[in-house]
């Protein structure tokens, strides 16, 4: 019989186990793939995984109360971040469906984001030490433009989408010259199936 083919990656498998506790998401990817963002990864004496506290940025709270990540049989809880500018009777329902809403500054007058900087102090005090960030291009590039990010990982598969109108892999505002642009280092290479991940420290 032929041998099965290995799964597809996940934010973890591949990742030898290193976040399993926390992971931010964004809710825009949320709404329109409705992951559950549980671990694929067995945990020492458990045949499944340690599942991340999962953390939503969601700064207008549009995520459904029926998608799937607010109702797992989970031991790790589920945390949405939102701004203050959020619907009151949408925080209620969340909570009442036993999320937590964290209620943080917006990025700025122009921009009606969550703050990254207050939403990592605040996990800071919460003995949050290291977190998986999953995201769209804009979130991503937010945490590249404030300088947030100490380790990356690339997942390329064989294939090849294009179209004028497909995003970058990073939003934000970017760098205009590349002496200022972030530099990679400890690059590594590895093979996960059909696809390629690259991983490397800034």
């Amino acid at each position: 019989a032929p041998s099965p083919k290995p799964p597809p990656p996940t934010p973890y498998r591949g990742l030898g186990g290193e976040f399993e506790e926390k992971l931010v998401a964004q809710a825009s990817r949320l709404c329109s793939s409705g992951p559950h963002l549980k671990s694929d990864l067995p945990s020492p004496g458990s045949s499944r995984g340690k599942d991340p506290i999962r953390i939503v940025l969601d700064s207008r709270l549009r995520l459904p109360l029926t998608a799937r990540l607010l109702h797992l049989e989970s031991a790790a809880p589920t945390w949405v971040a939102c701004t203050p500018g959020a619907p009151k009777e949408k925080i209620k329902a969340l909570k009442k469906l036993g999320v937590e809403v964290l209620v943080l500054p917006q990025e700025s007058a122009e921009s009606s984001r969550v703050a990254l900087k207050p939403l990592l102090e605040l996990l800071g005090k919460r003995q949050v030490q290291s977190l998986l960030v999953e995201g769209g291009a804009e979130t991503l590039g937010a945490f590249f433009d404030q300088r947030l990010v100490d380790k990356f990982y690339f997942f390329y598969a064989p294939k090849f989408l294009g179209g004028q109108d497909a995003p970058g892999v990073l939003g934000g505002q970017g760098f205009n010259h590349l002496k200022d642009a972030p530099q990679a280092k400890g690059l590594t290479l590895s093979r996960l199936g059909p696809d390629i991940l690259i991983s490397g420290y800034l």
